[in-house]
């Protein structure tokens, strides 16, 4: 995956090759704001909605880690929440890497990305991550329903062309 971020904008373009359903590119757009996720079996934008009622924060714990991420000192959040939903009830567990002062982003930007509390990320952290673990549990929350990890293997810090946050926005059909 490579990440784009500019002026409050970021695309996330993924590098998956296989032939199943993925995704290929995310968008956020944070002067409306507006998440858009394209996938691979179609050319319409599909809107997410970042104010997700059902989902709860139960808590968030920030905290200093041994470990470095490209030689940088890192900390740590840790974010947990939980869905009910039609009688059902589910749990995903966060985590979060960063370094504080390095990739930062404008928090002022993502204020309004309550999907995945990641507004609550971006006001703590400052900046982006450098590993990302989410994993997501049933009910019982011991298994496993889905998991996810991103760790970011190198960073180029330099001017963001505009035309890779142009859409179509005739394309864009709500998720909702």
């Amino acid at each position: 995956m490579q990440v784009f971020y500019a002026h409050g904008n970021y695309v996330g373009l993924h590098s998956d090759k296989s032939q199943g359903f993925h995704l290929v590119k995310d968008y956020y757009f944070e002067a409306e704001p507006l998440r858009l996720l394209l996938f691979n079996n179609s050319d319409t934008l599909h809107q997410l909605d970042l104010n997700f009622s059902i989902e709860k924060l139960d808590s968030i714990k920030v905290g200093r880690i041994k470990n470095q991420v490209l030689s940088r000192n890192c900390e740590s959040i840790d974010l947990y929440t939980s869905y009910s939903e039609n009688g059902n009830k589910s749990y995903t567990d966060f985590n979060f890497v960063f370094s504080r002062g390095y990739l930062n982003i404008e928090k002022e930007h993502f204020e309004d990305w309550n999907l995945g509390f990641f507004n609550k990320i971006v006001e703590e952290s400052g900046a982006f991550y450098l590993k990302f673990k989410a994993v997501h549990y049933d009910s019982s929350h011991k298994n496993i329903l889905s998991y996810k990890t991103y760790d970011v293997i190198s960073v180029k810090e330099q001017p963001v062309d505009p035309e890779i946050f142009k859409i179509d926005r005739s394309k864009i059909a709500s998720s909702k």
